[in-house]
């Protein structure tokens, strides 16, 4: 079965009861991808089934994963779900504070897609670690998102990606 939800900020509405364990800690992750060191963290819930469902998280424009994170209540919401969670982080210009992504526009909004940055290589990475870890079912991966990390969430689930991978 495949699941494709994509929310915005008002999905912290059903983040889950206060009191959820939320004792496992976030951990940083890098990848080479498109020739770019890139940056994600993973949330794997203390009571997670040994091969449970991923969530790839991504941030709105202009936003970093902590602040999406934190704002949404993603850690509860894996916690209460039981999900895996990987949450990428965007491309940010020089000087930027937040990062963005590469959705495939036409015309290009913004630096990852004025510089090119190749998101869906990225993504595809996160899958593939994923499954190799064996923690991950290999049947389904859910893109979850704000703004214009909900664009890159459509472009990706758009895209083929490893063997036994489905978006």
């Amino acid at each position: 079965m495949v699941g494709i939800f994509i929310a915005g900020p008002g999905a912290a509405l059903v983040a889950g009861p206060a009191g959820a364990d939320s004792s496992a800690e976030v951990q940083e992750q890098t990848v080479k991808a498109g020739g770019l060191k890139r940056v994600f963290f993973t949330y794997v819930p203390p009571k997670v089934a040994k091969k449970a469902p991923l969530v790839i998280a991504f941030h709105g424009g202009g936003q970093t994963v902590q602040r999406f994170a934190d704002g949404v209540g993603l850690k509860a919401m894996a916690d209460q779900y039981g999900f895996i969670l990987a949450m990428p982080e965007g491309i940010a210009a020089p000087g930027a504070k937040g990062g963005s992504w590469n959705t495939g526009s036409t015309v290009p909004q913004g630096y990852a897609e004025t510089v090119g940055v190749d998101d869906l290589a990225f993504v595809s990475k996160i899958i593939d670690q994923a499954l190799q870890s064996g923690r991950s079912t290999a049947t389904a991966s859910t893109r979850w998102a704000s703004p214009k990390g909900g664009m890159m969430a459509y472009n990706a689930a758009c895209q083929p990606f490893p063997a036994g991978s489905r978006p």
